[in-house]
C-alpha cells in the first residue's frame, strides 16, 4: 500500500500524485508499487527495499539525492516465542517529500495518519522526524511499563502454581526485553550521529526537541535495563523456591516410606508359610498391630523434630 498524505490547514487529507511537502506512507507494498515509486520520486530502489529488510539494523544512510534513516520500532507479536519484539521503519528525507516505509502498519504511523496528531505538519521534513523518533521512544516506554505489568502477574501465578506454563510466559517476556534493549541501543547511536547534521545542528527548535527525543530514549533504555534486571531476579528467585518446595515434598514422601516399611516389613514376615512366633495365640494380630502403631508413632515423632515432615 502507498499512500500520499499532505497537511492543508490543520488536516492530513490524502492526494493523488507526490507533491512539494507531501508525505509518502509506504506499507508492506507489492513489487510493482515499489518500482512505481522508485520511479515516481527518484528514489534509489535498494533503500526502499533496505527499510523492507526485517533483518536490517537501524543505521543513516546518505546517498545523493536523500538520506535514508532506518529505526527500530516496537510492536506486539504474539508468538509462540515473544510478546513483543521490533521491526524496522525506514524514513526517507528528500528535497520535496518525506517517505517512511515498513512491512507492517505501525500503530506509530497510524498515529500521525489519523491527523490526532496535530503538532507536525508534513511540509516541515526536520519536526516531523524528530516527532516521530520522539513517539517511537514513547511507544517503547508504554510497551515497557505493559511487560512489567504482565511480568507482576506472572509472578503471582508462579508463586501459587510454579507449573511450566508460567515459567514459559516469563521466558516470552525476557526475550521481548532483549529485543527492546537492542533497538533501543541502536536507536540511541541514530540519535547521537543524527545531533551532528546540519539541518539539527543549525535549527535551535530542532536541537532542543532532538534533546527531549535522546532523554525519552536514555530513559526507555534505562527502564529496558531494570525491567530486566528485576524479571531475571524473579525467575531466579522462582527457580529456587521451586528448587526448595520439590526439596520438602521428596522429604515427606521419604518419611512416608520410611513409616510404611514398618508394617510392610512385619506383614511380610507373617506372611511367610512356616511357623512364627504367636502364630497360635488369638490376640497375636492386635499385638502387631498395636506394635506397629506404636513404631509408627515413635518414627513419625523424630522424623518432625528432624523437621522431616
Amino acid at each position: 500500500m502507498v499512500e500520499i498524505l499532505k497537511t492543508i490547514g490543520r488536516t492530513i487529507e490524502k492526494t493523488a500524485e507526490p507533491e512539494a511537502g507531501t508525505w509518502i506512507n509506504v506499507v508492506a507494498p507489492t513489487d510493482a508499487e515499489v518500482k512505481t515509486l522508485a520511479l515516481q520520486i527518484e528514489l534509489d530502489i535498494d533503500s526502499i527495499k533496505a527499510a523492507l529488510d526485517e533483518e536490517e539494523r537501524a543505521h543513516i544512510e546518505l546517498e545523493e539525492n536523500h538520506t535514508l534513516i532506518i529505526i527500530d520500532v516496537p510492536i506486539e507479536d504474539r508468538t509462540e516465542n515473544t510478546y513483543f519484539s521490533t521491526i524496522p521503519l525506514g524514513i526517507v528525507l528528500m528535497k520535496d517529500y518525506i517517505v517512511t516505509i515498513c512491512t507492517k502498519k505501525l500503530p506509530l504511523i497510524e498515529t500521525f495518519c489519523s491527523g490526532k496528531f496535530k503538532a507536525f505538519t508534513t511540509q516541515n521534513q526536520t519536526r516531523f522526524l524528530l516527532l516521530l523518533l520522539f513517539r517511537n521512544a514513547a511507544y517503547f516506554l508504554h510497551y515497557l511499563k505493559r511487560i512489567n505489568q504482565m511480568s507482576n502477574a506472572i509472578e503471582k501465578d508462579m508463586i501459587r502454581s510454579y507449573s511450566n506454563k508460567e515459567i514459559i510466559k516469563m521466558l516470552r517476556l525476557q526475550k521481548s526485553l532483549v529485543y527492546f534493549s537492542n533497538s533501543i541501543k541502536t536507536n540511541e547511536s541514530v540519535m547521537l550521529k543524527l545531533k551532528r547534521f546540519s539541518f539539527i545542528k543549525d535549527n535551535p527548535d530542532a536541537e532542543d526537541l532532538m534533546e527531549d527525543v535522546v532523554i525519552e530514549i536514555e530513559q526507555a533504555m534505562e527502564m529496558a535495563r531494570t525491567y530486566t534486571a528485576i524479571i531475571t531476579g524473579v525467575a531466579e528467585t522462582l527457580a529456587t523456591l521451586a528448587d526448595t518446595q520439590l526439596n520438602r515434598t521428596m522429604k515427606f514422601l521419604t518419611g512416608v516410606t520410611i513409616i510404611l516399611c514398618v508394617p510392610s516389613i512385619v506383614s511380610g514376615i507373617y506372611g511367610m508359610n512356616v511357623d512364627l512366633p504367636g502364630t497360635g495365640f488369638h490376640h497375636t494380630f492386635w499385638i502387631l498391630t498395636g506394635g506397629i502403631a506404636v513404631v509408627s508413632a515413635v518414627l513419625t515423632f523424630f522424623m518432625k523434630k528432624m523437621k522431616i515432615f
